[in-house]
């Protein structure tokens, strides 16, 4: 379950926020329907751990997931892809 929490520890791993220079469009970023955001929650977190954040933008009907490592993304990306094609 996605959590206040979990976002606020990805987010300094990440060091990414408000205070931070640093924004989250430098990572590699994997968008998925929102239909699947919660499964695809689940399995980035059972494999990549803290490695990992997302981002649900509103009034929209997808989520992007942000990696830090390319690997991941592109497993990510595999994953879900005959999802969001």
């Amino acid at each position: 379950m996605r959590t206040e929490e979990d976002f606020q520890r990805k987010a300094k791993i990440f060091d990414v926020g408000y205070k931070s220079p640093r924004s989250i469009h430098e990572y590699l970023r994997v968008r998925i329907p929102d239909s699947l955001s919660n499964e695809a929650y689940e399995w980035c977190q059972e494999q990549f751990g803290d490695k990992w954040i997302w981002s649900s933008p509103l009034q929209t009907d997808y989520t992007d997931l942000y990696f830090i490592e390319p690997e991941d993304a592109f497993l990510c990306r595999l994953r879900f892809l005959a999802y969001s094609a």
